[in-house]
Order: structure tokens, then sequence, then C-alpha cells
């Protein structure tokens, strides 16, 4: 909300704070079916850890929390393609990972862009915690809404 207040960047409270594993794609199957899909990644079985690295951002468009790549979480990503590629629900790409957690976008105006990094960089945001599921976000009514998850860890 800090900066919503602040810097009037509203849009990036339209969907919960995530890491993105598989970008945005359109697809003709239902989120059951997804997550169907997506069911072999309880195997790993046990959560990922994740940490955080401080503010960056891409271009003056997005500023984010940008996030450590461990092998870990690059395998976890290239097996969430994987399992959504072999079902052709999305295409077989090899689309750059760049994990992080969105603190701006679309309505970021990029003269306050020094502005929110001094003010990240101030709160030192340094975490670390585990993710236990990984969430499948349907895009509606222009708000990106959890539709489901699978778990990491078999219960």
């Amino acid at each position: 909300m800090e900066m919503a207040d602040k810097f009037n960047c509203r849009h990036a409270l339209k969907t919960v704070p995530h890491i993105t594993l598989q970008p945005p794609f359109k697809s003709e199957s239902a989120g059951t079916e997804i997550l169907n899909c997506l069911k072999p990644l309880s195997e790993m079985n046990h959560p990922l850890c994740v940490s955080t690295t401080g503010f960056d951002s891409f271009d003056n468009r997005v500023a984010f929390i940008d996030v450590k790549v461990t092998d870990e979480l690059k395998n976890t990503q290239r097996y969430t393609h994987q399992l959504l590629a072999e079902r052709k629900i999305v295409p077989l790409n090899c689309r750059p990972f760049h994990p992080h957690i969105t603190l701006a976008h679309r309505d970021l105006n990029p003269v306050f862009l020094p502005e929110i990094k001094h003010l990240v960089e101030q709160k030192e945001i340094k975490w670390m915690f585990e993710v236990n599921a990984v969430t499948l976000l349907i895009h509606q009514n222009g708000k990106w809404q959890s539709t489901g998850e699978v778990s990491l860890v078999e219960s």
C-alpha cells in the first residue's frame, strides 16, 4: 500500500504478491486440467527456499524486489514449463527466467524510480521464506485470481 499511497502505483495491487514460474498464457484448458497437469510438482516433497536480493527494475517500466536464482528455483521453473508444454498447454520456449516480486508496473511513473529504489533500500528488504505450493492464477474481471494450488510437499 505504501507504493500506492506515495507514488500512485495501484495496478500491482490487482494480484497477490507472487513469483512467476510460467509467464501468462492463453489456454482452452480448464483450471482443474492445468492443476492436474502440475500435480507431479508435489513429488519434490519439500518446500522451495526463496531469498530476495533487494531492489531492481526492468528499464523504467517495472519496479521489483529481485529474487535470488537458485538451482532449486530454476529447476522448479523448468519442470513447471516442461509439464505444461508436454500437454501442449503452452508452447515449448526458452524464455529467460528472471524471478521477482513486482512492486509497480503499468502505472509506474519512471520519474519516481530513484525514490522507490531509495525507499526499498532503506527498508533493507532481504527476505528468506519457504514456498509450500504453486498457485495457478487466472485473469478474470481485470484481476489475477487464484483458481487452486499444487502442494510442493506431499501430505
